[in-house]
């Protein structure tokens, strides 16, 4: 992921938080798609692609088509176990409207999740010019 120390140390510690706080709730998949799609390289490592790929893939799923935590983690284990090279998708201009700092503070599990859809449909809708790929490749897999 192409993302700044600080921001991955900020990210991390709001995983640990989650963690302490909740253990490992429902909407923690979303919340690591969030962040993942949020920050992908330029594309060059098929690594790069992949990570970018799967994580919109997965936004798309529940996003759209309501995939539940479960369906969501064997779409990604269905999607990685072959080696594909995975096409570099256009990055849009900006970065999306929301980011992880619009977790912090929530009161309790209940408000953290609806925080944690706004902010993946925040990076879902930020996304836009490539849903079409996304959607065909998530329906080419499914």
């Amino acid at each position: 992921m192409a993302a700044a120390p600080g921001c991955w140390a900020a990210f991390g510690a709001l995983q640990a938080q989650e963690t302490a706080r909740f253990g490992y709730p429902p909407v923690h998949g979303l919340v690591v798609d969030a962040y993942a799609a949020s920050h992908g390289g330029d594309g060059a490592q098929r690594r790069d692609r992949q990570s970018v790929c799967i994580h919109l893939l997965a936004l798309c799923a529940v996003l759209e088509r309501g995939a539940s935590p479960t369906a969501r983690i064997a779409l990604l284990q269905r999607v990685t176990t072959p080696k594909r090279d995975w096409p570099a998708l256009a990055r849009p201009h900006g970065v999306p409207a929301l980011d992880h700092t619009h977790l912090a503070g929530a009161p309790d599990l209940d408000d953290y999740a609806r925080r944690a859809r706004r902010w993946a449909g925040a990076v879902w809708a930020f996304w836009a010019p490539e849903h079409g790929r996304v959607r065909t490749t998530l329906d080419a897999v499914s």
